[in-house]
């Protein structure tokens, strides 16, 4: 995928772009999410043509980056949920500690749990993603 850019900053080998938002943006689901200003998002991309601060730009990003970031953010934290409930459903529930309680709590509080636990997972896995080189967008080149 091939977005507009323009350069803000360049530090090393990588630079921050301002990626201008299209009309698909608007019509986007996650346009709320990842509005950091209302005309363009920061993102921070390899710079592999030496581009300098103000020029223009064409970034590329892989189009399974974004869908290993779909399976982390979403996918992730819906089956702990599910799986959560189960268990507090079928296996906790029946356990003496938890005799006491109804059975719709202990799923309700297990599948929280496991939903909140499933968060900080992905904050991990997202941050050790952030590091690697190939899920970041690069500079493919440069328009002016």
């Amino acid at each position: 995928m091939e977005e507009t850019a323009i350069v803000k900053d360049v530090s090393g080998i990588t630079a921050t772009v301002a990626v201008e938002k299209t009309t698909a943006c608007a019509h986007c689901q996650s346009s709320k999410v990842c509005d950091s200003t209302p005309e363009s998002s920061l993102i921070e991309a390899i710079n592999t043509v030496n581009a300098r601060i103000g020029q223009k730009v064409i970034i590329e990003m892989k189009t399974y980056t974004y869908l290993k970031g779909a399976l982390v953010v979403y996918a992730i934290p819906a089956i702990a949920l599910l799986l959560g409930a189960i268990l507090g459903k079928h296996v906790l529930s029946a356990m003496d500690m938890f005799g006491s309680m109804k059975v719709d709590a202990v799923s309700a509080i297990s599948g929280f749990t496991a939903f909140v636990v499933s968060l900080v997972v992905v904050k991990l896995i997202s941050s050790n993603l952030e590091k690697k080189t190939e899920y970041k967008a690069v500079i493919k080149r440069v328009l002016d």
